[in-house]
């Protein structure tokens, strides 16, 4: 499978993966990969279409609302390639301040494990989401790295 192919299928199982989060394990439609995914930020009329993840049903636009969640695969991502996770997230830091958004990274690298990029602020928000979670790490005291490989069902 091509790079682009294992980028794709990834934001499909990134999308019910983070829906499973936000659900408590219910459900598995909530988000969904966007059509534009790849692309760049588009506005038309009132909606803004940004990032590689949103809402499928009225259950994840509050969610939503507050975070451009991206998904991003790479084959030898691993939990301290601290140069990678401060490069997705500077670039997403600056697109989501444009939108009044904060940034959401669900990043897929080696051996499988998957990992949910986040800035310190959005502790707030996700704090139900990654509560039981006790990987986390803080990188450059603004970055949170938090392993979410266990939330796979």
């Amino acid at each position: 499978m091509n790079n682009k192919l294992r980028a794709n299928c990834w934001e499909r199982d990134a999308s019910r993966l983070l829906s499973l989060m936000v659900s408590g394990g219910k459900r598995k439609d909530i988000f969904w990969r966007t059509n534009s995914s790849g692309a760049k930020y588009k506005q038309t009329g009132e909606k803004q279409h940004a990032g590689d993840i949103v809402p499928a049903c009225r259950e994840g636009e509050e969610f939503a609302g507050k975070f451009l969640i991206e998904a991003k695969w790479k084959r030898d991502f691993c939990w301290n390639d601290i140069s990678t996770a401060v490069k997705w997230m500077k670039k997403y830091e600056v697109e989501a301040c444009t939108i009044g958004k904060l940034p959401l990274v669900l990043a897929k690298g080696h051996k499988g494990k998957i990992y949910l990029l986040s800035l310190l602020d959005s502790k707030k928000f996700l704090a139900g989401l990654t509560a039981e979670l006790s990987t986390h790490m803080l990188i450059k005291g603004k970055y949170v790295v938090t392993e979410v490989s266990s939330w796979v069902t």
